[in-house]
Formats: C-alpha cells, sequence, structure tokens
C-alpha cells in the first residue's frame, strides 16, 4: 500500500494544517460554544462540511482516509470543534436514511454550515450498547432519555435513537433541540468540553423526521457505519495529539535543567522519549489503516479494522500521557500545560463511543464471525 499523498491529499493536509496553526496561536479564553461554532463555520467554508457526502447530494464524495488528514491535523491543536460528530456521524445518518424533502433540508444546511447536528445514543448504563435503548414513541411523542450526547449544546437537531415495536428493532428520528419536551442539562467532560443529559417528555416526532433505510441496510447496520466513521477519525485524532504529546515531551527534556545539565542527556529518560515515539508510531499506523478500512466491501472487515485501532489507542493514549506527566513531573496534571490538555483529549476520545476493553471484545467478537452480521455478536 502506498502511504504517500497525492497532490490533493497534501493541499487538504496543508489547509487544515495552516488553519490550525492559525486558531491555536489565536486562541483567547471566550464562550467555547461560539469559539467550536466559528471553527465549524470556516470547515463548512473550506467544503469540509460535506467531506464524504455523495456528489449527487452536493458533497466532495472523497475517501475515508480524507477524515485521517483533517483530524490528525486537527488533534496536533487539541482544537474544540464539532467535524466529527457532523461531517462523517450525521452527514452519513442522513445521506442515506432520509425521505428526499428533509434529506435536501438538512443535508443541505449541514454542508452549508447552518445547522448543526448531535447523536442522542448513549443511554444510563454502564455499557457502550447502542442496539437496546430504552427511548420510547408513544402515538408519535418520544420518551425518555440520553446520556453524555457529545456536542448536543453546539447542535440545532438530535438524532435520536428510538426503540423499534420489535424486539432488538432501532429506529432513528430527527428532534430539534428546541423542541417543546426537550431538555438538555449541560455538564463538563474530563478534556474541558461539554456533553449533555438529554431528556424526553412528550416530544412530537413529525412523520417525515424519521429516518428509514433506503437501502438493504437495516438503520442499526447504517448507525453502526456512521459510528465507526465518527470514531476511525478519532483515532486519527488520537495519532496527532499523541504526535503533540511526544514533540512537546521532547522539548521539555531538552530545555529543562537538573545537576547542571539537560534533562535529555539522562540516558533512562532517552529511552523513555524512543518508547514514546514507538507507541506514537505504532498508533499512526493503526489509525491509518482504520481509515482505510472504512470504504471497504466488508462490514466485518472494517469493524475489525476500526475496533483494533481503538482498543490500541485506548491502551497506547492512556501509556503515553502518564508516562509524559511522569517526565514533566508536576506541572503535567495543570490546565495550563498543553501536553495536560493533550493527555485529557486521549482519556476523552478512550471514553467515546467505545472504550479500550469494549472495542478488544468486538474486534475479537468480529474476527469470530468473518462473513456474517449480527449486532448480538459484536454490540
Amino acid at each position: 500500500m502506498n502511504f504517500s499523498y497525492d497532490e490533493e491529499e497534501t493541499l487538504l493536509a496543508d489547509t487544515v494544517t495552516r488553519w490550525a496553526d492559525k486558531e491555536y496561536a489565536a486562541q483567547a479564553n471566550g464562550d467555547a460554544k461560539a469559539i467550536a461554532l466559528r471553527r465549524w463555520a470556516t470547515l463548512s467554508e473550506l467544503g469540509l462540511a460535506g467531506l464524504h457526502v455523495p456528489a449527487e447530494l452536493g458533497g466532495l464524495a472523497r475517501p475515508a482516509t480524507d477524515a485521517f488528514i483533517v483530524m490528525q491535523a486537527i488533534g496536533r491543536r487539541c482544537l474544540d470543534q464539532p467535524f466529527i460528530s457532523n461531517s462523517l456521524v450525521s452527514a452519513t445518518l442522513l445521506a442515506r436514511t432520509a425521505g428526499e424533502p428533509v434529506r435536501d433540508r438538512y443535508l443541505g444546511e449541514l454542508i452549508g454550515g447552518s445547522r448543526t447536528f448531535a447523536l442522542a445514543m448513549v443511554e444510563d448504563e454502564p455499557s457502550f450498547r447502542f442496539d437496546q435503548p430504552r427511548t420510547r414513541c408513544v402515538d408519535g411523542r418520544l420518551y425518555g432519555g440520553k446520556s453524555a450526547v457529545i456536542d448536543a449544546d453546539l447542535a440545532k437537531t438530535l438524532i435520536v435513537t428510538v426503540a423499534g415495536e420489535r424486539p432488538g428493532q432501532i429506529r432513528l428520528a430527527l428532534v430539534d433541540t428546541d423542541a417543546p419536551g426537550v431538555r438538555l442539562s449541560m455538564l463538563p467532560t474530563i478534556d474541558g468540553r461539554r456533553a449533555a443529559e438529554v431528556t424526553f417528555d412528550g416530544t412530537e416526532v413529525r412523520v417525515d423526521h424519521w429516518l428509514e433505510s433506503r437501502g438493504p441496510d437495516a438503520p442499526a447496520e447504517l448507525l453502526d457505519e456512521a459510528l465507526d466513521r465518527g470514531r476511525a477519525a478519532h483515532c486519527a485524532e488520537a495519532s496527532g495529539l499523541m504526535n503533540r504529546l511526544f514533540d512537546l515531551t521532547v522539548e521539555h527534556l531538552k530545555s529543562r535543567t537538573q545537576f547542571g545539565q539537560p534533562l535529555g542527556k539522562f540516558q533512562a529518560l532517552q529511552h523513555r522519549a524512543v518508547e514514546m515515539l514507538v507507541l506514537a508510531e505504532q498508533v499512526h499506523s493503526m489509525a491509518l489503516r482504520a481509515a482505510a478500512g472504512i470504504d471497504g466491501d466488508s462490514p466485518i472487515e472494517r469493524r475489525s479494522a476500526v475496533s483494533a485501532a481503538k482498543a490500541l489507542i485506548g491502551q497506547h493514549g492512556r501509556q503515553m500521557g502518564e508516562w509524559a506527566v511522569q517526565l514533566f513531573g508536576g506541572m503535567g496534571v495543570t490546565e495550563e500545560l498543553e501536553a495536560s490538555r493533550c493527555f485529557k483529549r486521549l482519556l476523552a476520545i478512550d471514553l467515546t463511543w467505545g472504550n479500550a476493553g469494549y472495542h478488544a471484545d468486538r474486534y475479537a467478537a468480529s474476527s469470530a464471525h468473518v462473513g456474517t452480521f449480527s449486532l448480538e455478536a459484536i454490540a
């Protein structure tokens, strides 16, 4: 496989890297929500909101490896923005499930940057399963709740998983965040960003706001694919974070002195820095493999590649962060230190849409069921 960027990929990498560097240099205290939305508006102006949307629907129809390029550059600067929730997860679901009037309207607004979305999927249970929602629709109205809804404060519309009429059936509904009966309670996350507890108390769902599959795949399978796109992008973000964390640590070892010489002169610390580089390179390779597997023909191979990467990154990200804190000393856990923010973001990525343990089990189940698909086997 050729891992070199072609001309278009090089241009994309240069463009996003320059923008991310500029955003990082201009970081200032302010309304985090407004900053994240401004960044999303810029990404939309660059055409990245419709990165993977089919050309006939107004998108760029680019491969999943382009999302790797975008998120690795964003990860290096640890920028808060809703690219994954919108351009990858929500755009995938809208493009392949919504009826034409709603699809054309909402997808057009997403690509144009005027409407943002969030996936309301997780419920208050200690697992990462999505195939057994307890939120229900009774007489056209939603009742229930969702936990840890990422980017909910930035979203105008939620994509909500709802229990179907048959056991194990999932339905997807579009619900505006300002609709009657919707209540959002914002909570801070470990990485300084935001998630929401969302409750639905008799919230009406219009008939044309149900996302029904327009192909052979059921909504559950399409949701699984959309989540894997988001997970692969999180892996790319983690790769960028770990590269940055390594650079910051090496810079610290070169500049900080102890016993009359730089810390980097001590052989034991040199060996630790090399071990960190090994972890970062392994994560880079696995993240790229996950991105390459997204557009393949086999759902099992896609799940296998994504979960293998997510499991490894959950373990390596935590290990690398702990080593960085050890080398930085006490200031390695302060909010002001960039390395600390990178570490916290790595921890948050591990917990998003399945942690290392969940994806290790999912990888094993996928590998054992080659050629078959069963939500019970992989969820």
